[in-house]
């Protein structure tokens, strides 16, 4: 995991910013091509903890974690514990997942 620093203002931004619900919508992995999938579904909370819902072919699986951002990183206790936040707007977030090299993309959920 490469440092990712930032201003004060822009991780109170991304803190704040990244609560919710995210639906993904796609997903590339390395330098291949991006993908409609739609199989997972992310709530961060504000106390820091956040829930993962797949949806698998046997029906659908929760999970709860724990993260913190620290700079543009998200350090987390889930089995893919690190992730980056490479984009986030007012409707999408772009994560990253160093462990399996696969990039998130998400729409805030309505």
């Amino acid at each position: 995991m490469t440092p990712q620093p930032l201003s004060a203002e822009e991780q109170a931004r991304i803190n704040e910013g990244i609560k919710g619900t995210w639906k993904q919508v796609a997903a590339k992995v390395g330098d291949g091509e991006r993908k409609s999938e739609e199989a997972m579904v992310f709530t961060f909370n504000p106390d820091g903890t956040y829930r993962l819902q797949i949806d698998t072919p046997v029906g659908v699986v929760k999970f709860t974690y724990k993260y913190r951002l620290d700079g543009k990183n998200m350090v987390t206790d889930s089995p893919h514990k690190e992730y980056r936040v490479d984009e986030l707007k007012d409707d999408s977030l772009t994560l990253f997942n160093y462990d399996a090299t696969t990039t998130f993309y998400l729409q805030r959920a309505k």
